[in-house]
């Protein structure tokens, strides 16, 4: 995982000065940071780091999520365990890549300044400036049961105040019809540059059952992903890069779900304490 491991657990304030004087932009109510459901403290916590931190420890999602912030709510989820699972979605619109009659209608999240998901979302006050994303995401997904194909995509993105997402690392399985031989569960990082086109990086790992550590950080404009401690690399023209500028104001934290077009349905998903941090 990233270096950077501080965690105020909702609603815990970090100091803003010496003097001990909360940050006004981090009040509870205003898209702020911190927002209360816990006292635990990360004993490891710097106090200049403000911190939004959700552990799922609760028996439901808390009040301040919107379970359809962008498109429709999970049909199937729960809190339990310490986990927000997910083990149905509908399907949402993709605007970028289309389809016409007799074709179902697509559904898939291909390029980012278009193409939303269903989103569950909470605000949270990053604005332009630095962070550091951090969560778990575990999966299950029948690779190979012709009989109940799955083809579904689910993760953690942090989005503009439209509910464009500018980063995202999901768990998916990107099988496109009934009956493929080779299941492709596994990871994938996406990014929206400041120019250019999306960036996505699959992992294809093939894997029914999993989970990974992941982490995003920004700093001074450059964005990087990882996954269980490795940097991301993204093919561009032939090369792999590792980061890319992305300055956009991130106003929401967004669990991003769907399933691909029926009959292909959606698998599980397990989004274990997420956290992102200001310094």
């Amino acid at each position: 995982m990233l270096s950077v491991r501080h965690a105020l657990v909702l609603g815990v304030l970090a100091p803003a000065a010496a003097c001990g004087v909360p940050d006004p932009s981090l009040r509870e109510g205003a898209g702020s940071l911190p927002d209360a459901r816990s006292g635990d403290v990360d004993a490891d916590a710097d106090a200049s780091t403000r911190c939004l931190v959700d552990d799922f420890d609760g028996a439901e999602l808390g009040a301040n999520w919107d379970p359809a912030a962008v498109g429709a709510a999970p049909t199937e989820y729960s809190v339990e365990a310490g986990k927000l699972v997910v083990r149905d979605s509908p399907t949402a619109s993709t605007p970028s890549d289309s389809t016409s009659p007799p074709e179902p209608p697509r559904s898939w999240i291909v390029k980012l300044d278009y193409d939303r998901g269903n989103q569950m979302a909470r605000d949270v006050d990053v604005g332009d400036g630095d962070f550091v994303l951090e969560g778990t995401l575990g999966w299950t997904s029948d690779i190979d049961t012709a009989e109940h194909p799955q083809s579904w995509l689910g993760g953690v993105a942090l989005t503009d105040s439209e509910g464009l997402i500018k980063v995202m690392v999901v768990a998916y399985d990107p099988r496109d019809h009934p009956g493929m031989e080779d299941g492709l569960a596994g990871y994938a990082a996406y990014i929206q540059p400041d120019s250019g086109s999306t960036r996505i990086h699959d992992s294809k790992m093939a894997m029914a059952t999993a989970s990974t550590d992941f982490g995003v950080t920004r700093t001074d404009g450059v964005t990087s992903v990882e996954v269980d401690g490795a940097v991301v690399p993204f093919l561009v023209d032939g090369e792999l890069v590792d980061a890319f500028s992305m300055s956009a104001a991130l106003t929401r934290l967004a669990i991003v779900t769907l399933r691909s077009s029926p009959p292909l349905e959606f698998g599980e998903l397990a989004v274990d304490r997420v956290s992102v941090c200001k310094p």
